[in-house]
C-alpha cells in the first residue's frame, strides 16, 4: 500500500475516533423521587450530575427541568408546569457535581400528578445517553398536616416449618405530617383467600398509643395456630381498622404477606412439568405423521419435611400454540386432554399422584389445521387448566418450548388415502347417520382410539374402543357431523369419510 494512501485512512481513524468520544451526563439524587405539594410551596431538592463518559465536558450545554402530565391525581385537568433551563456544571470524567433545583409551585395551581424529568442537552445532541436522564413525579395536593399510620417491616424466618406457631415482628410508624392524637389498634388476620372478608380468621390485636411524626412501634409475639384450620394462608395486618385516627391516606393501613408453605402442618400436591419430549419439526394438518408429544408431570414439593397429599381426580391440560412465549387471547388452543387418556381421547378418569411420584403422559397428539401458517412458534403447556387440583404453588404449571411448523407435501385433497389401508374398512361410505369400522388388531386384547376431523383440522369426534386380537368391527354414531367429506384417523391410520345425508 501507499505511504500516501495510509496516511488519509489513518487521518480518518483519528478523526472518527475523535468524534466517537463524548460525554455521557447522568442525574441522581438521594431524596424521595414521589414528592407531595401544596399550591404555593417552594420545591427544592439536591440533585447530583456525573460524567460517566470518555472525555471531559465543559460548561457549554443545558440543564433542562420539564414537567410531563400525568393522568389527573385529584382532577382530570391537564395543567402543565413551565419548564425551567440553566447552565451546565464543567466534569471531569467520573466526576461528580451537586446543585440545587428550587420551584415555586403556583398558588392557582390544580390538584394534579406531574412527571419532572431533568436532562442534558447542547446544540447537537443530548448528553443524558444511556438512561441518564432523572424522573420525579411530583403530586400537587391541597391537604392539611394529619398523621398517616402504616405498618412495615415485617419480618417472617422463611425457612422454619409452621406447625403450631407463627413468629410475628412488624413496626407501625406515623409517617404524616402530624401527631396522632387518639390510639387505636392494629389487628393480625389470618385469609386463605387472599383477601380481607367475613371468612378471614382474627388471630390478634394490638394496642398502638399516639405516634408523633416519624415515631414507631415495634411488636413481636408469636401466635399459637392449634385450632386453626389447616391451609395455604396470607396474613393481612390492617392497622386503625375502625378509621378512629383520621389520616392523610386511609387506603395504606393494610399490609399482605403470603406464607412461603402451608401452616399447621398441612400438606398441598404441588403438580409441575419435568420433562417435554416431542419432534422439533412438526407438520400441518398431517394425520399420517407421528406428531405424539409426551410430557413429565411431577407431584412434588420444595420444603423440607411436609409430605404433598396424594391426588385422585381428573386433571385437565391444555396445548396452546403461540406466536410469542406468552399465553393471552390470540393463542390457538391445540387440544385439551383428561388425564390419562391424552389429547386423541375424551374420556375422563381417576389419576391419583403418590407423593414425590411422577407420571408420564404420551398420549398427546395435537392437530395443527391447515389454516395455520408455517414458521416458528411456541408450544405452551398449561397443566391442570382448569384448576382442578389445589396446589401448594399455582403459579408453577405452564412450560413453554418452541416448535417449527412446515407444510405438508400433500393436502387432504390430493392425497391417495385408500390405497395404503388395507387392514380397515368403512361401510357404508357414503355413511348417513351410522359408519361400521372393520380393522384387524395384531395384538392381544387392548385400547384403540379413535377421532374425527373435518378438512381444516378441527376435531369433531374422539374416544376409544376395546379391541380383540384379530378381526374387529365396530361402529361409530356420526349422525350430528352434517354432510361433507371428513378424516377418520383410528390410531396412527387415517381414513377418508363422506358422509351423505
Amino acid at each position: 500500500m501507499s505511504r500516501f494512501l495510509l496516511f488519509p485512512l489513518l487521518f480518518s481513524f483519528l478523526s472518527l475516533t475523535t468524534l466517537s468520544a463524548q460525554p455521557k451526563i447522568v442525574f441522581n439524587t438521594e431524596q424521595s423521587k414521589n414528592v407531595r405539594v401544596r399550591p404555593g410551596d417552594t420545591m427544592r431538592f439536591a440533585i447530583t450530575i456525573g460524567n460517566y463518559g470518555d472525555t471531559p465536558i465543559d460548561d457549554n450545554y443545558r440543564i433542562s427541568a420539564f414537567f410531563n402530565p400525568t393522568q389527573g391525581f385529584l382532577s382530570s385537568t391537564q395543567y402543565i408546569l413551565e419548564a425551567t433551563e440553566g447552565p451546565g456544571l464543567a466534569l471531569d470524567i467520573n466526576e461528580k457535581k451537586e446543585f440545587i433545583f428550587e420551584y415555586v409551585i403556583p398558588e392557582d395551581a390544580p390538584e394534579i400528578t406531574q412527571n419532572l424529568i431533568f436532562t442534558a442537552q447542547d446544540d447537537r445532541q443530548a448528553l443524558h445517553i444511556g438512561g441518564g436522564y432523572l424522573f420525579m413525579r411530583i403530586h400537587i395536593e391541597s391537604f392539611i398536616p394529619l398523621p398517616d399510620l402504616i405498618v412495615r417491616n415485617y419480618r417472617f424466618p422463611r425457612f422454619q416449618n409452621i406447625y403450631n406457631s407463627i413468629p410475628l415482628q412488624f413496626e407501625v410508624l406515623n409517617r404524616g405530617e402530624l401527631l396522632s392524637f387518639e390510639a387505636t389498634d392494629v389487628k393480625v388476620y389470618l385469609s386463605a383467600s387472599g383477601i380481607l372478608d367475613q371468612n378471614s380468621i382474627l388471630m390478634t390485636k394490638y394496642e398502638v398509643p399516639p405516634l408523633v411524626v416519624g415515631d414507631k412501634i415495634t411488636i413481636e409475639d408469636t401466635l399459637n395456630l392449634e385450632k386453626v384450620p389447616p391451609a395455604v394462608y396470607r396474613a393481612i395486618l390492617v392497622v386503625d381498622e375502625e378509621d378512629v385516627v383520621k389520616e392523610n391516606d386511609e387506603i395504606n393501613n393494610v399490609f399482605n404477606f403470603g406464607f412461603p408453605y402451608p401452616i399447621n402442618d398441612n400438606a398441598f400436591p404441588d403438580l409441575f412439568f419435568s420433562i417435554v419430549d416431542y419432534p422439533r419439526e412438526l407438520f400441518i394438518g398431517d394425520l399420517t405423521a407421528n406428531q405424539r408429544i409426551s410430557t413429565i408431570i411431577w407431584n412434588q414439593t420444595r420444603v423440607r419435611d411436609i409430605q404433598p397429599v396424594s391426588i385422585s381426580t381428573p386433571i385437565c391440560n391444555h396445548i396452546y400454540l403461540s406466536t410469542d412465549n406468552r399465553l393471552d387471547e390470540n393463542d390457538r388452543l391445540l387440544g385439551t386432554a383428561s388425564l390419562p387418556n391424552g389429547i386423541s381421547g375424551n374420556l375422563t378418569t381417576t389419576l391419583t399422584f403418590t407423593p414425590n411420584e411422577c407420571f408420564e403422559d404420551k398420549n398427546n397428539s395435537p392437530l395443527f389445521p391447515n389454516d395455520i401458517e408455517a414458521g416458528e412458534y411456541y408450544l405452551i403447556f398449561l397443566l391442570d387448566a382448569e384448576n382442578e387440583v389445589v396446589e401448594y404453588f399455582e403459579t408453577n404449571n405452564a412450560l413453554v418450548r418452541r416448535v417449527l411448523l412446515s407444510p405438508m407435501s400433500n393436502s387432504f385433497s390430493n392425497l391417495n388415502i385408500t390405497s395404503t389401508f388395507t387392514e380397515i374398512s368403512l361401510f357404508p361410505n357414503p355413511a348417513s347417520e351410522r359408519l361400521s369400522v372393520r380393522y384387524k388388531n395384531e395384538k392381544e386384547q387392548s385400547i384403540t382410539s379413535y377421532a374425527l376431523y373435518n378438512l381444516q383440522g378441527a376435531l369433531l369426534l374422539s374416544g376409544t374402543w376395546e379391541s380383540v386380537e384379530g378381526d374387529n368391527l365396530q361402529e361409530l354414531d356420526i349422525s350430528g357431523v352434517g354432510e361433507g367429506t371428513y378424516i377418520l384417523k383410528i390410531e396412527d391410520e387415517v381414513k377418508k369419510v363422506v358422509v351423505a345425508i
